[in-house]
């Protein structure tokens, strides 16, 4: 079973464009999949959810194609220990890396309350 990946995204672009990629991306996304954290004229901050572990590289992707002015980073963690951050714009490229992060039990764990009071 593919583990679960929270995304949490930056979308920076020119006020169309933005409202545009806001009132069309994620219509058919659940409401426990999708949230809006912060939103103004020429930039959108949210968290979304996709599945098989990772981000959806070709959606990422094809932002860049759909929308000219957009720069889009993505930071993503999933539940298995991967973590990584996926940058890009039409002008600048793509960057992506990739690391070994805590998984959710060994977050448990390293997070738990300590028995013993520091000196």
């Amino acid at each position: 079973m593919p583990n679960d990946c929270w995304n949490e995204m930056t979308v920076t672009g020119t006020q169309e464009e933005i409202a545009q990629f806001a009132a069309t991306e994620f219509i058919e996304a659940p409401a426990w999949a999708f949230t809006i954290q912060s939103r103004g004229a020429e930039a959108i901050q949210f968290r979304v959810w996709s599945n098989d572990g990772r981000p959806d590289y070709d959606w990422l992707e094809g932002l860049l194609i759909q929308y000219q002015s957009l720069w889009v980073k993505n930071v993503w963690r999933e539940e298995g220990g991967r973590a990584g951050v996926w940058i890009g714009s039409r002008g600048g490229g793509v960057r992506r890396f990739e690391w070994d992060d805590m998984c959710l039990e060994e977050k448990a764990h390293r997070f738990r309350q300590a028995s013993i009071e520091p000196t």
